[in-house]
């Protein structure tokens, strides 16, 4: 790793090296380095404080030195890393956590932060060290669900193969929605599902719902999406993982209305509907798709399972459709969260 240094003749190392330590000013996970010249290079914080160098008589070089430091990540998180090379007040505003997809790292930073993401990519790198790109922006938008990502760091690849309960997934960081976060909910619906049954999966995105499901269970299901590269994607992926699906996995290039409007009535045991800004809206429609004894498994974000019990039953009819659970499924934003309300059609 890059950093700026100090440099002294090698009798004289513990003593600017005990100095540095006092005022905080020396990188503590990384090594020193012998020069070619005899004298060693001590890492020191980017932030420094230069005039405190005038203390030190032994220091030959001190603002035009720069060389690459081994540094060591134990125990230490990627903002640990940070610490000294970027403002304490930009730090504060960086997420301490970030998501790993297959080999891609992604990271939401406010965009006027952008600017340090190569410091940031490389933190990260080197905390996971199976990362291999490194990509900062924003929350999922738009029609497609996809995130407003920069590369910051490492080879400029968007496509990946995440792994999940030992499942290939087919991941493009740019162009799909994908959230690695949720890996145990798609399990625990799968886990719920019977064979036989016949299953939508709407707005399915890469299709983890239905892979999880497929691999399970002997039970179809029609993946739904309306982006063609996330359906792309989940070919590859069922093609990755044909030898470990007992059921079958129908994708489906399509908008959820239209294939509403296709489907029969009463034909569906069970439909997934992760849309959480958006799926409510569409409850009224797949209600009528589904067959008596059927579940509807919709996420929406809310701030209380109180509120979602409301929410949610206001979108059917009441005699033919109960609440059996909310369960919290994830954090949205501060008070805000994901919930999943599980609907049965009951006559």
């Amino acid at each position: 790793m890059r950093l700026p240094c100090v440099r002294v003749s090698a009798k004289d190392v513990e003593e600017v090296l005990e100095f540095l330590k006092s005022r905080g000013a020396y990188v503590r996970n990384c090594k020193v380095k012998k020069l070619s010249d005899g004298s060693v290079a001590i890492p020191v914080k980017e932030d420094l404080d230069m005039s405190l160098i005038k203390e030190l008589p032994a220091v030959l070089v001190s603002e035009s030195c720069y060389e690459d430091f081994v540094c060591g990540t134990l125990g230490l998180s990627f903002k640990d890393l940070l610490t000294g090379l970027i403002p304490e007040g930009v730090l504060r505003r960086i997420p301490s956590s970030y998501d790993v997809i297959g080999d891609i790292a992604v990271i939401n930073i406010p965009e006027d932060l952008l600017e340090y993401g190569r410091l940031i990519g490389e933190a990260i790198s080197r905390v996971s060290r199976n990362v291999r790109a490194v990509y900062a922006g924003s929350y999922v938008s738009g029609e497609y669900r996809v995130r407003e990502l920069k590369h910051v760091f490492g080879d400029p690849v968007s496509k990946t193969v995440h792994k999940e309960y030992g499942l290939r997934i087919s991941v493009d960081v740019l162009r799909t929605y994908y959230n690695p976060s949720l890996a145990e909910e798609h399990r625990r619906i799968a886990e719920l599902v019977n064979d036989g049954e016949l299953v939508a999966d709407l707005f399915c995105g890469v299709g983890p719902f239905s892979l999880h499901i497929a691999s399970l269970r002997n039970a179809t299901s029609y993946a739904v999406d309306f982006n063609p590269d996330a359906i792309k994607c989940l070919i590859e992926s069922i093609g990755m993982n044909r030898r470990k699906l007992k059921g079958r996995v129908v994708p489906v290039l399509c908008d959820v209305r239209d294939f509403l409007r296709i489907v029969s009535d009463d034909v569906f045991d069970r439909v997934v509907m992760n849309l959480p800004l958006e799926a409510l809206e569409y409850v009224p429609a797949v209600s009528n798709k589904l067959r008596v004894g059927g579940v509807i498994h919709v996420y929406l974000v809310s701030y209380s399972v109180e509120e979602v019990k409301h929410l949610v039953s206001n979108a059917v009819n009441p005699s033919a459709f109960s609440v059996v659970s909310v369960k919290r499924v994830l954090d949205y934003a501060p008070r805000k969260y994901v919930f999943r309300a599980d609907l049965r059609r009951n006559a």
